[in-house]
């Protein structure tokens, strides 16, 4: 009866979806129940397994589809990009970030963002070239607090991270440590946003927040406003970025010279900030704040669950990790500087890196919305204005016609050109998502995977307690695995 109910009731939504499979919705909440019984990204993989690459599903009266056949996700992502624009999870973002951000904004809007976020304005290798060093040492400092810290008992692996990410943030685009009053404002303004992603966009377009909210906001952007100034005032017409590895990169500004720089020290520090300054923006001090600050949003969370699974699963698999240990010796010695490409060439690096992003990616499902304003078809099916669509990374990355035993950690299933054959961005692996609007900080974010792991394997021994076990969360949009509590000594030399 409740199957017959719902048919009856929402039987002129139901018509244009009636030709494609899927789970049975039940009145009065569709197949929205279902997701009580697992996490979401779960559910839309049980799913795809059981009907099919397009699955069509109703949350409430509302109906949505569930996309895991890769070709229609390269549809949807890559070749008709322009077509299926973002809308959830946009109104519950703003203004945590701002309506024009790069990562909730849509054409027009976007494709300004983009080409002038500091992340696309400056060649990247040299970028990381130059901070690969100082950061080295930022993260080194870090790890030796754990250590200090777990002396008196185990740390809480996630939080940790999560701070050591944010620290390394903070050096590479602002050139500087910042205060813990900056950390507690992100994470009120994460926690406002992941609050707001659980609620109905009609509440969410009241706009109401809390005062501390409101305050953390202020100060949140008008102090990366007031370092935009600072920067601004101090950086001269001479200013670039030193390669670490090879040569200096002459700034594309109008009238820039090549004088070389010293990463975050000395009067021109080479952090993003500064580098972006000294190639020239079109940004004005509020726009170019904005775009550093939302980094955070975009890179924190995520950068610290890879890292988290990545620690985890080496602990869980001692041959892979002393086959990781052998190559950081070997190629990155901990008693000497350590080269960018020395960095990027260490294979067993990259490869335990790409699984644990394979193996529980941060983000499991991206979102995308049909034309508002008119039908298209999407797999030979015709979809009505605004059909929600929920395109399914997580299912992509376990899909055992394609991964073997996908639920095993195996970093050495991406030797022998496997890497190279199925890079970043390809049908069944796109952790920093596909096409145009794949994520602008991928790089910088697989460079501050690659360094922080590196660090830590290279310099500390992490015993993780007798019941660890990783507990998922879903915060700010990011799968977070809770739950692994650790104690960290110092690897003997």
């Amino acid at each position: 009866m409740p199957r017959t109910l719902f048919r009856w009731l929402n039987r002129a939504k139901f018509a244009p979806f009636a030709d494609l499979p899927g789970p049975e919705p039940t009145w009065p909440l569709g197949n929205a129940a279902a997701f009580g019984r697992g996490w979401p990204w779960e559910r839309c993989a049980d799913w795809a397994r059981d009907h099919g690459g397009l699955v069509r599903i109703f949350l409430g009266s509302s109906p949505a589809l569930v996309v895991s056949d890769p070709a229609l996700i390269g549809e949807i992502l890559v070749e008709r990009w322009t077509e299926f624009h973002k809308d959830a999870p946009c109104a519950a973002l703003v203004p945590v970030i701002t309506r024009e951000s790069l990562f909730i904004s849509n054409l027009p809007a976007w494709k300004a963002a983009r080409e002038n976020h500091p992340l696309r304005q400056i060649p990247a290798e040299p970028w990381h070239a130059a901070l690969l060093e100082p950061l080295r040492a930022t993260l080194g400092e870090l790890g030796r607090g754990w250590v200090e810290r777990s002396a008196a008992g185990p740390l809480e692996l996630f939080d940790q991270t999560q701070r050591m990410t944010f620290a390394a943030f903070a050096r590479a685009f602002w050139g500087r440590a910042v205060p813990d009053t900056h950390y507690d404002w992100f994470q009120t303004l994460a926690r406002t946003g992941s609050w707001r992603m659980e609620l109905p966009d009609w509440w969410n377009r009241l706009n109401w927040f809390s005062p501390r909210f409101r305050r953390a906001r202020t100060a949140w952007y008008d102090t990366y406003q007031q370092y935009v100034r600072e920067a601004r005032a101090r950086t001269g017409p001479a200013d670039s970025v030193t390669q670490a590895d090879s040569t200096a990169v002459t700034p594309t500004g109008p009238g820039r010279g090549t004088q070389a720089i010293d990463p975050l020290v000395g009067e021109t520090p080479c952090d993003l900030l500064h580098v972006t300054l000294a190639h020239g923006s079109p940004l004005a001090d509020a726009q170019l704040a904005e775009a550093l600050a939302t980094n955070y949003f975009g890179g924190v969370f995520s950068c610290s669950s890879a890292l988290n699974t990545a620690l985890w699963q080496l602990a869980n698999a001692p041959g892979e990790l002393a086959r990781l240990r052998a190559a950081l010796d070997r190629d990155l010695p901990r008693d000497q500087p350590w080269t960018i490409a020395a960095l990027t060439r260490c294979e067993p690096l990259d490869h335990v890196i790409r699984e644990a992003l394979r193996i529980a990616p941060p983000v499991p499902m991206y979102f995308r919305s049909s034309p508002s304003d008119r039908e298209t078809t999407l797999g030979g099916h015709r979809l009505p204005p605004g059909t929600n669509l929920f395109v399914m990374q997580w299912y992509a990355h376990r899909e055992d016609r394609f991964w073997e035993d996908p639920h095993v950690f195996r970093p050495s299933r991406w030797e022998n050109g496997f890497a190279n054959q199925h890079p970043y961005g390809s049908p069944h692996f796109f952790p920093f998502g596909r096409g145009p609007r794949a994520c602008v900080g991928g790089d910088f974010a697989l460079f501050h995977l690659r360094l922080a792991l590196a660090v830590l394997v290279s310099a500390f021994d992490c015993v993780f307690t007798p019941d660890s076990r990783p507990v998922t969360e879903f915060f700010f949009g990011v799968m977070m695995p809770r739950g692994l509590r650790a104690r960290w000594t110092p690897r003997p030399a």
